[in-house]
């Protein structure tokens, strides 16, 4: 795959364009904050949470294990660091 360079990137992109997807990601974050930012944990968090702490350490097993039937090696790494480094 061809990474884009960042003039090529930034020929791409007017500052209109620019500026709706920023309204638009914007517009998502708010809406998921709204609705979703209440909800705290749910039940597979607790799982995943527990998983994490149970690992052994940050191994490449752990990291490449499916997460709920997903294959998630950043979302596990983000679990496990939010275990290991809990108050």
């Amino acid at each position: 795959m061809v990474r884009p360079t960042a003039a090529a990137l930034k020929a791409r992109f007017t500052g209109a364009e620019a500026g709706v997807l920023a309204a638009i990601l914007l517009a998502q974050g708010a809406f998921l904050w709204h609705f979703a930012g209440p909800s705290f944990f749910a039940a597979d968090d607790y799982i995943n949470l527990q998983q994490a702490a149970d690992a052994g350490g940050l191994t490449i097993h752990y990291l490449l294990a499916p997460a709920i039937s997903h294959f998630a090696p950043g979302h596990r790494a983000a679990n496990y660091f939010r275990s290991a480094h809990r108050p």
